[in-house]
């Protein structure tokens, strides 16, 4: 399973369930910390996967579910049990906050020293499939990397405009995913709704 066919059916689910018009409740301390945590282990296999090219750390990365639920279960026993009754929204503000620094960060890095148009149409999805007889392993998850990044950053993005609870809400999210996501890139946009959400829940 893939990173776009994951978040794709993660974000079906969390429309079709109204989970996404739906207030959470209070989130537990010591379950924040380990969510935070479990997000820093699935996003470091993330950037292994992409950065560090090898078949090998591919299939290890497409794992990264599993990684994160386990890990997501050991820092939980782990906690003191005083963090049970904690309240978690100041961790999962610095969480969203970290995130956003750190994706606009890569964004300023990786993406604006070399921005052309060039750049821009190799990096797009290609609709000409690679020869599985002539084409080497490399071309094969590049040729997938360039469909399965897209279609799961697309998707959850998308989800999020089904946190407006107004025309104008709905315009100005449009806007942030469009805008944000070309300034300070798709991980910022979606980390700048994020904190927007939990402080108009907490509001």
């Amino acid at each position: 399973m893939s990173w776009g066919f994951i978040l794709s059916v993660y974000s079906l689910l969390f429309v079709v369930s109204g989970s996404s018009q739906r207030s959470p409740g209070s989130l537990a301390q010591n379950d924040a910390l380990a969510i935070l945590v479990a997000f820093g282990v699935g996003s470091s296999m993330h950037l292994h996967g992409s950065y560090l090219f090898s078949p090998y750390i591919i299939t290890v990365w497409l794992l990264f579910p599993a990684a994160m639920a386990l890990t997501q279960k050991l820092v939980r026993n782990s906690l003191p049990s005083t963090t049970k009754f904690a309240s978690g929204h100041d961790v999962i503000i610095a969480g969203y906050v970290l995130t956003f620094i750190i994706g606009a960060s890569f964004h300023f890095a990786l993406v604006f020293p070399h921005f052309s148009i060039n750049q821009v149409l190799e990096f797009a999805p290609s609709t000409q499939p690679v020869n599985a007889q002539t084409g080497s392993l490399e071309d094969i998850l590049v040729h997938l990397m360039k469909w399965d990044v897209p279609i799961g950053s697309v998707a959850i993005l998308l989800t999020t405009l089904w946190f407006a609870k107004s025309f104008k809400q709905l315009v100005v999210l449009a806007f942030t995913i469009v805008g944000g996501s070309i300034v300070v890139g798709p991980a910022a946009a979606l980390a700048a709704i994020l904190i927007w959400r939990e402080a108009r829940i907490q509001g």
